[in-house]
């Protein structure tokens, strides 16, 4: 978390104009019955750079310490990540999925926030929106970065 707040930080006091190459992205999971009650990726890119950090809360009681990560993104994921946001035109609507936490399934968001400050929230979790093109290259971008950190997460 520490990364991704070092990397906002820089951007709010940079004093330079906005790019679009500065996306804030935090996918946000919400489970039933699984290893995770619920997983936060939080994903900043800055210019040619960014940063991943991950928390989960594991689904166990008593309640134990929550298993945190985080690490550099590569120019290559960074250059990725932008593109697919702008690709996925995430803020011009197909925003409604489902949730299915009720029945042991998953409940997913992916909310963005550009160099602007403007913010769009979207449902990924049963959304057709994200099972082609950009937008489900996005997501799977972003989940094989979770999966990696989950996998060494302490």
């Amino acid at each position: 978390m520490a990364a991704v707040l070092t990397t906002v930080l820089a951007i709010l006091f940079s004093g330079q104009p906005p790019s679009d190459r500065n996306v804030m992205l935090t996918l946000q999971q919400q489970f039933g019955r699984a290893l995770y009650r619920q997983c936060r990726l939080d994903v900043v890119t800055y210019q040619d750079s960014g940063s991943a950090s991950m928390q989960c809360v594991l689904n166990i009681s008593p309640a134990r310490k929550d298993r945190v990560a985080s690490r550099q993104l590569t120019r290559e994921e960074a250059a990725r990540i932008v593109a697919l946001v702008r690709d996925g035109k995430l803020r011009e609507g197909n925003h409604v999925g489902t949730d299915t936490t009720h029945s042991d399934g998953i409940f997913e968001t992916l909310k963005v926030t550009t160099s602007t400050s403007e913010t769009a929230v979207l449902v990924t979790s049963g959304n057709v929106s994200f099972s082609t093109g950009p937008r489900r290259a996005l997501l799977d971008l972003l989940q094989s970065v979770l999966n990696e950190l989950q996998a060494i997460a302490k």
